[in-house]
């Protein structure tokens, strides 16, 4: 699995709750039938405490958002596309099926998402 993109969004009335979205490639399963090869959003709460992550089973979604045959930068591109365009429904989704509420945007510019970008050179 191979992150293209990664963000977490504060969950209100808990300091160490969020919303993880992960965009990934993945070659899937070879012959066994489970997962497509192509291009994921990932969608699911995570606690952070002490530098640890942890996430309950079966709390979030996952989603193929382009199948492809191999990786490329333009299926990547087009990956984003298309995860841009359904992100905010898969995140309302999360949270109502959780029971959640992400914090509000604060007046002074600082807002409560914290975003990994992937593409970098200081991976």
């Amino acid at each position: 699995m191979d992150k293209i993109s990664s963000d977490l969004k504060k969950i209100k009335g808990d300091d160490n709750k969020y919303i993880a979205i992960e965009v990934y490639y993945t070659k899937g399963a070879d012959y066994t039938g489970g997962e497509s090869r192509g291009y994921y959003m990932s969608i699911y709460p995570v606690t952070i405490e002490r530098g640890w992550r942890t996430t309950t089973a079966y709390s979030g979604m996952k989603t193929l958002l382009y199948p492809v045959s191999r990786k490329s930068k333009k299926a990547e591109k087009q990956a984003l596309i298309i995860a841009e365009r359904w992100r905010d429904n898969m995140i309302a989704d999360v949270l109502q099926e959780n029971n959640l509420q992400l914090e509000e945007y604060r007046e002074s510019g600082n807002s409560p998402a914290i975003h990994c970008d992937l593409n970098s050179k200081g991976e």
